[in-house]
């Protein structure tokens, strides 16, 4: 069912968006890639492209899937049963958004194939990919330091399946297992972000135990809060949308510091904000850009595209139908991941787990080379 938003909310999207998206250009392109040697600018560009690659594996992975479910699935009314009873009747869906691919077209099951699909194919496999990496593998012996991007990691598998479970049946019930996970992410994110800045102000050597106590309870009891007034007062979102609005601000501004602080008293030179840091900051600007440029694409120009027919009936009609929302999930799945890698490198680099290094395997990743000890 293609959205059609009225013109009063296309222009705040639309302007909002040129807003954010301009000042991170510039952000990127003036400062942060100034600060990085042109030795090391290569390291950018070779980032780009294992994200592109991941984005493309992706995307041919969701595409193959989607394609296999509608080959195979069915919505015609079996014999001997009322058409009238076995099609899903669309003015039932309870979700408060739409999305742009059309509903149960292929399936009676399914309302949305192509974006149910993506889904569990771009975010599930990342943090699948995260789990397993070091060294904050579930197989290693636990860590409390690393349990924090162990559920950064489960959170991430969390949104892929309620976001499956979203586009599937598009309810008030299933868009609750899509929009918690990301508050859950977005506290965890939080937690993470404000710990490494307390660690930054502490001075060398000194415990943060109480600091640290008091940041889980903020994070949990604030998750928790937001999480059963979504559940019990439906009517009323303001403290679920105060509290993510919280998180999102605290991870921006917290990022945006740890991209200019000081490593010097954990014994970086300068290698690790120029050749780890900067590169996965410089490299997650982009990857938040295209997914912008895509989600927004589809909140302003869906109904132009395959209502109007404005850019013809047979590819743009298609491409808003079935690949750019899919192409969203695949943007976005990456940008989460790599906010994490950020976050890893940052934190591991604190707690002295090694030197942080840039290595790819499905997607780029952050692994800590041990430092050999001087006989």
């Amino acid at each position: 069912m293609p959205q059609n938003l009225d013109q009063e909310t296309r222009n705040s999207i639309f302007w909002v968006s040129v807003i954010i998206d301009s000042s991170l250009v510039v952000a990127n392109l003036v400062i942060i890639t100034r600060k990085i040697p042109k030795a090391q600018r290569k390291d950018v560009s070779l980032l780009l492209w294992g994200c592109l690659k991941t984005l493309v594996i992706m995307g041919i992975l969701s595409h193959v899937c989607t394609e296999a479910l509608i080959q195979f699935g069915t919505n015609a009314t079996p014999a001997g049963v009322d058409e009238d009873h076995y099609h899903v009747n669309t003015s039932d869906l309870s979700s408060s958004i739409n999305f742009c691919e059309n509903d149960f077209v292929h399936s009676r099951h399914v309302a949305e194939p192509s974006n149910s699909i993506s889904s569990l194919t771009t975010y599930c496999p990342l943090a699948l990919l995260g789990l397993h990496l070091r060294p904050h593998s579930l197989l290693l012996k636990p860590d409390v330091g690393k349990l924090r991007f162990t559920l950064a990691y489960l959170s991430l598998f969390a949104i892929g399946l309620g976001s499956f479970w979203l586009h599937s049946q598009l309810t008030a019930v299933s868009q609750g297992g899509d929009e918690l996970p990301i508050l859950w992410y977005l506290g965890i994110a939080t937690f993470i972000v404000v710990d490494c800045l307390l660690d930054i102000r502490a001075t060398p050597g000194a415990k943060k135990h109480r600091t640290s106590l008091w940041l889980v309870g903020f994070s949990t009891i604030s998750s928790a809060v937001a999480t059963l007034t979504y559940i019990f007062n439906r009517e009323d979102f303001f403290f679920f949308h105060m509290i993510f609005t919280t998180y999102l601000i605290l991870i921006l501004l917290g990022e945006g510091i740890l991209t200019f602080s000081d490593f010097s008293k954990y014994g970086d030179s300068g290698s690790f904000r120029e050749k780890v840091l900067l590169p996965l900051v410089s490299c997650n600007i982009w990857v938040y850009l295209s997914a912008s440029f895509l989600w927004v694409s589809e909140m302003l120009f869906c109904h132009d595209a395959t209502t109007d027919f404005r850019w013809g009936a047979t590819l743009a009609p298609w491409i808003f139908d079935r690949a750019i929302h899919a192409g969203w999930h695949c943007t976005s799945a990456l940008l989460v991941f790599m906010t994490i890698q950020i976050l890893l490198s940052v934190w591991g680099f604190q707690q002295g787990w090694g030197e942080p290094q840039l290595r790819w395997f499905g997607a780029p990743y952050v692994y800590f080379e041990k430092k050999t000890r001087q006989a």
